[in-house]
């Protein structure tokens, strides 16, 4: 069963109640199609009509652009996400460092070669940490360490960090700096929100002069 399946059955049995309230009823049961409780109520605001006139061409499935007229639009609403300025010309943008799970031989060519280009800025656009211990999926008992994991991602930043002392780095949120969220969801609700338990404050990216781009951004 599909995404928009699921939220026209919802919506059949929940007429009249309001789009995040039954968002996060159907991130808490059906998690497995839903990553987000946001993922949810984008497609709830989809299927209710909420989402603009950008988002209700997609009924359509139609655009009349050429040559590719035939693409729907997304279910994502941008409307109420906030612009982010990156500080920089010359930016060293790196993805899925997945540490600890890393390649160090890589990760040490891309910064030699970010250094020898006199970079000012340096953008990890998500999944800089894996995050392997609070996966969904099935887990290797042997490999679970959560706080290893933490302290070995916090160690390579601050090698980073180090050496580029006096430029802006920037790190954006990713599916697995999120699965720490969606376990607190998952395994003590109760708990959300907290702010020691954000991924943010796990890493000290504040100690760390490290700007955390989050969710809508």
């Amino acid at each position: 069963m599909i995404k928009g399946d699921i939220v026209k059955e919802y919506l059949s049995r929940f007429p009249n109640t309001p789009s995040l309230t039954l968002a996060r009823l159907i991130y808490q049961e059906n998690t497995n199609i839903f990553l987000t409780v946001e993922s949810a109520r984008s497609t709830v605001r989809y299927y209710r009509g909420q989402c603009g006139e950008k988002d209700r061409a997609c009924v359509k499935k139609q655009i009349s652009t050429e040559p590719w007229g035939g693409l729907p639009e997304g279910l994502t609403s941008y409307d109420d996400w906030e612009p982010v300025k990156i500080l920089g010309d010359n930016i060293l943008v790196l993805a899925d460092v997945h540490a600890p799970y890393h390649d160090r031989e890589s990760l040490e060519a891309v910064l030699n070669h970010g250094d020898q280009k006199n970079i000012d800025c340096i953008l990890f656009l998500g999944d800089f940490s894996d995050f392997y211990s609070v996966s969904a999926w099935s887990q290797d008992p042997d490999r679970v360490d959560l706080r290893g994991e933490i302290d070995q991602a916090k160690l390579i930043l601050s090698v980073i960090v180090d050496y580029f002392k006096d430029i802006p780095i920037y790190l954006l949120a990713g599916n697995h700096e999120d699965r720490l969220n969606r376990y607190v969801q998952r395994k003590c609700p109760e708990l959300w929100g907290m702010e020691g338990l954000t991924y943010e404050s796990v890493m000290n990216l504040k100690a760390f002069g490290v700007e955390y781009v989050a969710d809508k951004k």
